[in-house]
């Protein structure tokens, strides 16, 4: 089994058919080629799942060691100010993202996989959890 292989059968493990149409793997684009390039459902799904899983589980544990702390309270600086503000920017946008996908569904301008949707969700709820933390 070659290493192309390998990946394809995780990758139809890994993601659901009704996810997207698009093939999540396809080696002509990023083997077989000068430019390697990953496809959009690849993209739009596995690029954005795993950080954003590997930044959750670490959020549970960084909540962990603050609420066993003995020193909870955290001084207001301009470092923390700045965190916030630009999490609340990058939350905007993802919204504005997530409009962009349901006017263009709606409009029929072009095809709108899941993961269209999905993305924006998941990086919402990710930006939401650093937010908070």
């Amino acid at each position: 089994m070659s290493i192309t292989d390998y990946f394809m059968s995780i990758a139809v493990r890994a993601l659901p058919n009704a996810l997207s149409v698009q093939e999540v793997v396809d080696s002509n684009l990023t083997w077989y080629t000068e430019n390697p390039e990953f496809t959009p459902c690849f993209e739009k799904t596995v690029l954005i799942w795993i950080p954003c899983g590997f930044l959750w589980l670490t959020a549970l544990l960084d909540a962990y060691y603050i609420l066993n702390s003995k020193e909870r309270n955290i001084p207001w600086n301009i470092l923390n100010i700045s965190k916030l503000v630009i999490t609340i920017l990058l939350i905007v946008f993802k919204f504005v993202d997530l409009g962009v996908a349901v006017h263009k569904s709606s409009n029929e301008e072009e095809d709108v996989f899941s993961a269209d949707y999905y993305a924006p969700l998941v990086k919402i709820l990710t930006f939401f959890g650093v937010f908070i933390v």
